[in-house]
C-alpha cells in the first residue's frame, strides 16, 4: 500500500508539473560591530554614537541603549561623523562613502549629493557643524554646505584658501560668525557666506589640526601634541603634552584634553583625571540630561561615560561582534553561532552564545598564539567549534559553566609540522567532519602531509597524503562527499584534488582535476556537496560541478560540467539548502540559484536589501531553523528563511487565522513533511492554487492560478508527501477588507 501511495504521489506531481522552490526571506538580523566609536554627539537627552557598524544611542538617566543599523532605516552603516541639535532634535550622521543620514521626527532621510558626486575618489565625511537650517560638512576633499530643510547641497568647495586643492578636513568649529576648518596642513577661517571664494579664506596656524572647540570667548585648537587658545587675533600656547592630542571637550568655561593615554582638565584649573582605559582614541563632552558629561572612546571597546553627578565612569558597550570581519561562520547543534575572521588580517574569532557576543582575541586569550583564525567547523552533534588558524594549527573551543575551554593543536602538541622554511609555522585551511565524526583539515604546504586527521574515537592526530608533491600542497577549501572521499582545492592554480585513505584491503587513492577536465579555473576558492552528492566548485571564474564524484573510487575519471550561469563571477562560498538550491557568495552580492544552477531565483545585494556589503565571503545554513548566515567584509547578516528541514510527519498549521490577503500578504503553511505538494481547494474540492516545496514551510498569497485574489470564505489546505505518500488537511478562513 505504501509503494502504491508513492506511485500515485509521483503521478500527481508529474501532472502538476515541477516549479522552482524559491526560498522566502522572513526576517533580517544584522550583526555589524558597534564597538569602534568614531564620533559622539548629544541631543540634550541622549548620546548619539557613530561607529563602523552603524549608530547607537545611550540615555544616561535610564541606561537604555538602542542600536540603529540598515534594518532600522539607515542606508549605510560605516559612520565617521555625527552631530545633533538639542533644540530641534535633529541628528545628522556622515558616512565613509559620503552618505548623510538625517533624522527628523524619528524618521531617517538619506542625503546623497556628496555620495553621488562624480570624479571624487574619497568622499568620506570627517566632521559636521550644525547652524540652524544649515550643516557645514567637512569631507576628505573640502567643505560642503547642506540645506537641512530641503536636504540638498547648497554649495561646496575643494579650495580652502592657500591650502592644496582637495585638502582633507580634520575638524570644524563655528565661532564669531565664521567657519573654522582644521586640516592636516593647518587651520583656516572664512565667513560662512563666503566659503566658495578662496581669496577670502585666511590661514591661522600652519600645523596639523586634530581637534577644535569653542570655550570662554575663544577658539581652542589642538595640534599634534599642543593645545592653543585663539582670541583677538592672537594664538596662545596653553599646554604641550608628551603624547599626541586626540580630542578636546569645551563645556562652558571648562576645557578637557585627551591624549592617546591621558585625560586632563586644562581650564579653569589644570589637573590630570583618572581614566578607565590606557589607550584613548577620542574625547567628546557636553551637557546631557542637565549634567556635565565626558565620553571616551578606546580601541574596539565601545564608549566610556562619565557624568559629574556620579563622578564615576560607566562602560557603554553594545552587544555586538568585536569586528566586522567575520568571514566564516557556522551554527552548532546547540544553536551557538561561531565566526572566524581572516587569514591575512585576522582578529581572532567570535561567538554568539545565549544572545550575547563573545570575542576571542590574543589580548583576552594569549594561548591563541596568532590572530589569524579564519575558518570554522562545528561537530555533527553537541556544542562547540573547531577553528583553523594560519600559523598555529587548529583549536577546539567549548562553552563551560565558567566560560570557555580552549584546546590548541599545533607543533608543540601534535606530530604535525608546517611549511618547509619554518616548520613551526602550521597553516591550516578548511576543516570538515566525516560521517563518523572524525575531523579532517587541509594542511597548507606542510612538510608532514597535505591533510590532517583527528580521529573521532581516540583523538589521535596524524598526517595523510604524504605522496602529494610539496609544491601541490598549497590548498585551502575542503569537503567530504557521501562516499568518504575528501575533495580539496588549490590556492595557487593546481586544481581540485581528491583523496581516500586506505581502508582494509583498499589502497590509498588520490588524484587531481584541472582545466583539462572542465574546471573554469584551477584556483579553487569554494567547495560544497549538494543533496545528490555532487561536488560544486567555486573559482575566480565561476562555477563547475563534479556530477559523479563516486567514479574516482572505481578508477574512472569523473565528469565535470562548467556552469554557464555566473560564468565570470568569482565565487567565494557555496551553501546548499533543503531544496538543493545553491547560495553563492560573490563580490556582486549573494545569489540563490536553482538546483541545476541554470536559473537565478534570488539575488540579494546591498542596494536591494539590508546586506552590509556586496563583498560576500561565505554562506552557512542551519537547516533545522532555516537560518542563513551571510558573512561579508563589512559585517554579518542572519536571514530567517523558509528553507527549513521538513518534518517526519505532518503537523499542518496555517497562520494567520483569519487570513486577509491585502493585509497579511501571505499565508504561512507550516508543519509540512518531505517533498510536499500543497493544494488550496474550495469546500467543493475545486483547485484554487498549488504549491510544491522541499521545506517545512510553504506560502500562499491568497490568489488563484489566474493571479486574482480569491473571494472571502473557507478554503481547504491539502498536502501530500511525495516521499511517503502521507496526506494531511486543514482549513483557513479568508476575509476581505
Amino acid at each position: 500500500m505504501r509503494s502504491a501511495a508513492r506511485v500515485l504521489a509521483l503521478l500527481w506531481a508529474y501532472a502538476l508539473g515541477v516549479a522552482e522552490d524559491v526560498p522566502r526571506i522572513e526576517r533580517w538580523e544584522l550583526h555589524s560591530s558597534l564597538v569602534d566609536v568614531r564620533a559622539v554627539a548629544s541631543d540634550g537627552q541622549r548620546l548619539w554614537v557613530a561607529t563602523g557598524g552603524g549608530l547607537f544611542t545611550y540615555e544616561p538617566t535610564t541606561g537604555q541603549l538602542n542600536t540603529i543599523r540598515r534594518t532600522e532605516g539607515l542606508l549605510v552603516h560605516d559612520f565617521t561623523a555625527v552631530a545633533a541639535d538639542s533644540s530641534s532634535g535633529l541628528v545628522l550622521a556622515g558616512a565613509f562613502d559620503g552618505t548623510l543620514e538625517q533624522r527628523t521626527v524619528a524618521r531617517w532621510e538619506h542625503v546623497l549629493d556628496i555620495r553621488n558626486q562624480p570624479g571624487i575618489p574619497d568622499k568620506r565625511i570627517t566632521a559636521i557643524a550644525l547652524a540652524g537650517e544649515r550643516a557645514y560638512v567637512g569631507t576628505a576633499f573640502g567643505i560642503v554646505v547642506v540645506n537641512l530643510r530641503t536636504q540638498t547641497l547648497e554649495s561646496w568647495t575643494d579650495r580652502l584658501g592657500a591650502f592644496p586643492p582637495a585638502t582633507a578636513v580634520t575638524a570644524l568649529a563655528l565661532w564669531d560668525d565664521s567657519l573654522w576648518v582644521g586640516t592636516a596642513v593647518g587651520l583656516a577661517v572664512v565667513q560662512r557666506a563666503a566659503i566658495r571664494d578662496p581669496s577670502l579664506w585666511r590661514s591661522v596656524l600652519n600645523a596639523p589640526i586634530s581637534a577644535l572647540c569653542v570655550s570662554g570667548g575663544g577658539l581652542v585648537i589642538a595640534t599634534a601634541n599642543q593645545v592653543w587658545r585663539y582670541a583677538d587675533g592672537i594664538a596662545v600656547l596653553l599646554r604641550q603634552y608628551e603624547q599626541p592630542v586626540i580630542g578636546l571637550a569645551c563645556i562652558g568655561e571648562r576645557l578637557f584634553v585627551a591624549t592617546s593615554g591621558e585625560l586632563w582638565q586644562l581650564l579653569p584649573v589644570e589637573r590630570q583625571l583618572s581614566t578607565p582605559v590606557r589607550t584613548l582614541t577620542g574625547l567628546w563632552g557636553g551637557v546631557v540630561a542637565g549634567t556635565l558629561c565626558l565620553t571616551l572612546a578606546a580601541p574596539r571597546d565601545g564608549l566610556w561615560y562619565w557624568d559629574e553627578r556620579s563622578g564615576q565612569w560607566s562602560h557603554v558597550r553594545p552587544n555586538s561582534p568585536h569586528t566586522n570581519l567575520l568571514l566564516s561562520c557556522a551554527i552548532d547543534s546547540a544553536g551557538i553561532l561561531w565566526c572566524a575572521t581572516d587569514r591575512t588580517a585576522g582578529e581572532g574569532f567570535a561567538c554568539l552564545y545565549r544572545g550575547r557576543w563573545y570575542a576571542f582575541t590574543i589580548d583576552q586569550y594569549p594561548q591563541l598564539g596568532v590572530a589569524e583564525y579564519h575558518r570554522v567547523a562545528v561537530p555533527p552533534s553537541g556544542s562547540g567549534a573547531w577553528l583553523a588558524s594560519w600559523g598555529r594549527g587548529f583549536l577546539r573551543v567549548m562553552p563551560a559553566d565558567t566560560g570557555f575551554v580552549l584546546e590548541r593543536y599545533d607543533v608543540s602538541t601534535t606530530p604535525l609540522r608546517g611549511i618547509p622554511s619554518d616548520t613551526l609555522f602550521l597553516p591550516i585551511g578548511e576543516l570538515a567532519f566525516d560521517g563518523g565524526g572524525t575531523l579532517w583539515g587541509v594542511c597548507h604546504w606542510c612538510v608532514t602531509g597535505a591533510l590532517v586527521q583527528r580521529n573521532a574515537s581516540d583523538g589521535a592526530i596524524r598526517s595523510l597524503l604524504t605522496a602529494l608533491p610539496p609544491n601541490q600542497r598549497q590548498n585551502y577549501p575542503l569537503v567530504i562527499d557521501p562516499w568518504g572521499t575528501k575533495w580539496f582545492g588549490s590556492l595557487v592554480g593546481e586544481g581540485l584534488f581528491f583523496f581516500r585513505e586506505a581502508l582494509g584491503t583498499t589502497s590509498e587513492l588520490w588524484g587531481r582535476l584541472t582545466s583539462s577536465h572542465g574546471l573554469p579555473n584551477t584556483v579553487v576558492s569554494a567547495l560544497a556537496v549538494d543533496r545528490n552528492g555532487m561536488i560544486w566548485v567555486g573559482t575566480p571564474s565561476g562555477l563547475a560541478v563534479v556530477l559523479n564524484p563516486s567514479a574516482v573510487l572505481m578508477g574512472a575519471a569523473p565528469v565535470v560540467r562548467p556552469v554557464s550561469l555566473l560564468r565570470d563571477q568569482a565565487v567565494y562560498g557555496i551553501a546548499v539548502d533543503v531544496s538543493n538550491n545553491k547560495w553563492l557568495a560573490t563580490d556582486a552580492g549573494l545569489w540563490v540559484v536553482n538546483p541545476e544552477a541554470t536559473a537565478v531565483l534570488i539575488r540579494i545585494t546591498a542596494e536591494n536589501s539590508p546586506l552590509p556589503s556586496n563583498q560576500v565571503r561565505s554562506v552557512a545554513i542551519e537547516h533545522q531553523t532555516g537560518r542563513v548566515v551571510v558573512a561579508t567584509r563589512a559585517g554579518l547578516a542572519v536571514l530567517t528563511t523558509s528553507a527549513r528541514l521538513p518534518q517526519a510527519r505532518y503537523t499542518l498549521q496555517c497562520q494567520p487565522q483569519p487570513f486577509v490577503p491585502e493585509r497579511d500578504a501571505v499565508l504561512t503553511i507550516d508543519g509540512l513533511a518531505e517533498q510536499s505538494i500543497v493544494q488550496v481547494l474550495t469546500l467543493e474540492g475545486l483547485l484554487v492554487a498549488r504549491l510544491q516545496t522541499q521545506s517545512r514551510t510553504a506560502y500562499w498569497d491568497g490568489r488563484n492560478e489566474r493571479g486574482e485574489i480569491v473571494p472571502a470564505g473557507v478554503y481547504v489546505i491539502s498536502a501530500l508527501s511525495l516521499a511517503s505518500g502521507e496526506t494531511a488537511q486543514t482549513k483557513v478562513l479568508v476575509l476581505r477588507p
